[in-house]
């Protein structure tokens, strides 16, 4: 255990090596907690060189260019998914992340399986303005609203410091215990506590925690995140997979499959008939899907 005593107005620390039994009580007790060395540095080097072409490519469209567009995002952030089809990294060595998907697991086995519902990385220019206050899924998932307030949490979201986060470029501002609260309004930034991190750790926030990014008040210094929501299965993806190749999909394991939506599910119902299946076949069985085979 690495978890030591702290003031309420700290984000609870643990390590995502030795803690694995402490996170998710941990993050369900404040609504928040910092994971130590989620993600092995040669990780994130890899995962920064995947995804360098693709941030650096243009700004984003506005969102009168987008058929779907993101209305959250400001034009001085990059925003980049699908990260499975370029990146080796994202579906090979995050995906079957141990810490992420045994938090996961914890937290939804109530429900049944889990799946990936997003995963992006971001890149915050210097000068980029603080978000507002906001929980993530009331933007995609309106239904979260409606659930008993007791209800488990149906989604949590990873923040992964790809690049250091520190105050003066915006590391983001989480409002501990905020995931008990019936409505976000009058939240206040003197209620907040910072998440400052170094490259590999991340903040995993119980899905109804008030959060948002901070001012980046650098003039070089640009703060890159990425972001995985995993979610309950019964939940639709806020992004498909299913474009991609299927020399890439077979090349998965059998849980990245499932986390990108190439599996069959399943719920926690008694008499559970299964989730995404084929006239009561599994995908896997219909296609004569593969797995772990070499990419040629």
């Amino acid at each position: 255990m690495t978890i030591q005593h702290q003031a309420k107005n700290e984000i609870p620390r643990v390590s995502g090596k030795r803690d694995l039994d402490r996170i998710w009580p941990t993050t369900l007790e404040y609504g928040a907690a910092i994971i130590e060395e989620f993600l092995p540095l040669d990780v994130v080097r890899r995962l920064n060189l995947d995804a360098d072409p693709y941030v650096a490519i243009k700004p984003i469209l506005s969102a009168s260019e987008k058929d779907h567009p993101n209305h959250e995002i400001f034009p001085t952030s990059k925003f980049v998914n699908a990260l499975s089809e370029f990146s080796p990294t994202f579906r090979n060595d995050v995906l079957n992340n141990k810490a992420l998907n045994r938090v996961s697991e914890d937290a939804f086995k109530v429900y049944g399986d889990y799946w990936l519902l997003l995963g992006a990385i971001m890149e915050y220019a210097p000068t980029q303005p603080a978000l507002s206050f906001h929980r993530d899924m009331s933007f995609s998932h309106p239904i979260v609203d409606y659930l008993k307030r007791d209800a488990p949490p149906t989604s949590i979201i990873f923040i992964v410091a790809l690049k250091p986060f520190t105050a003066e470029n915006g590391a983001t501002h989480v409002i501990l215990g905020s995931h008990k609260w019936h409505s976000i309004d009058g939240a206040t930034m003197d209620q907040a506590v910072r998440a400052v991190m170094n490259p590999g750790d991340a903040l995993v926030l119980v899905d109804r925690t008030v959060h948002c990014g901070g001012t980046n008040m650098t003039e070089t210094e640009s703060r890159r995140v990425l972001s995985i929501t995993t979610g309950i299965s019964q939940f639709t993806p806020l992004e498909s997979n299913m474009a991609l190749p299927r020399p890439i999909v077979e090349s998965l394991t059998p849980l990245a499959q499932r986390l990108l939506g190439w599996a069959s599910q399943r719920s926690s119902a008694p008499r559970d008939m299964g989730l995404l299946t084929i006239r009561g076949r599994s995908i896997k069985e219909t296609l004569e899907l593969r797995s772990d085979q070499p990419i040629t």
